[in-house]
């Protein structure tokens, strides 16, 4: 297990120097990182990039932990910085996708899983999705996989999502969203999944289920890095 897995670190100077240094380090070996930097000039290297911390900290080369942990890290990351705002990496998601088929080719841990369905989504790969469904629906009438049928029906609403059809996104992932402790693990999980119901809600112009959204979240929760969340603000 990477050496700083499961903590937090908020590293002030993090786009240049030591601070810079700092933050891959601490990324590559499994923290969580927030970065920030003040530009005192043009002299100055530019902030690191979410390119950056992924290729050099995130990316599968470079990540020091297990197959799930990887495939986790790496998809989300990848996912999440898209619902930002930033632009598709289409090599990063190849690598990862492989990388799925080949070390995690059946389902098993409902977090690791999770990943993996939004990588063949973003694939386009109908049939592994739902090759890989069936399979977690038949682990759960046998009483061997704990979320039950959660994680097929919200891969049937990531590949809506990805195809464009925001409508049958937001008719899937939103009954969903008040049960994301079925895949139990940290807020990151479950945001990345509110997150992309949010991003549908304002793809689809429904301003106000998206403000219902950001007003159901819990005291305290995270910031949401979503483009286009002025609007329903």
């Amino acid at each position: 297990m990477p050496r700083l897995a499961g903590k937090i670190a908020f590293i002030t100077g993090g786009g240049n120097g030591i601070g810079r240094a700092t933050a891959i380090l601490f990324a590559r070996e499994g923290g969580k990182v927030a970065i920030a930097e003040i530009d005192a000039g043009p002299a100055r290297k530019p902030p690191i990039s979410l390119e950056t911390i992924y290729h050099d900290a995130i990316a599968l080369h470079r990540h020091s932990g297990g197959p799930q942990q990887r495939m986790s890290d790496g998809a989300a990351f990848l996912w999440r910085s898209e619902l930002a705002g930033h632009p598709r990496d289409a090599a990063a998601w190849r690598a990862i996708y492989d990388y799925a088929i080949s070390a995690l080719p059946s389902p098993g841990s409902g977090l690791a899983d999770l990943h993996v369905i939004v990588a063949q989504a973003v694939m386009g790969d109908d049939a592994g999705l739902d090759s890989r469904s069936r399979r977690m629906e038949d682990m759960a009438r046998e009483g061997r996989y704990p979320s039950g049928s959660y994680l097929p029906t919200l891969s049937r609403g990531f590949a809506a999502f990805e195809r464009g059809d925001f409508f049958a996104a937001i008719e899937v992932l939103a009954p969903l969203a008040a049960e994301n402790e079925r895949i139990g693990g940290s807020r990151a999980q479950h945001d990345l999944i509110e997150f992309t119901l949010l991003k549908a809600c304002l793809e689809a112009d429904r301003a106000e289920e998206a403000q219902r959204l950001l007003s159901a979240r819990r005291p305290g929760a995270s910031g949401v890095p979503v483009a286009g969340l002025a609007s329903a603000q």
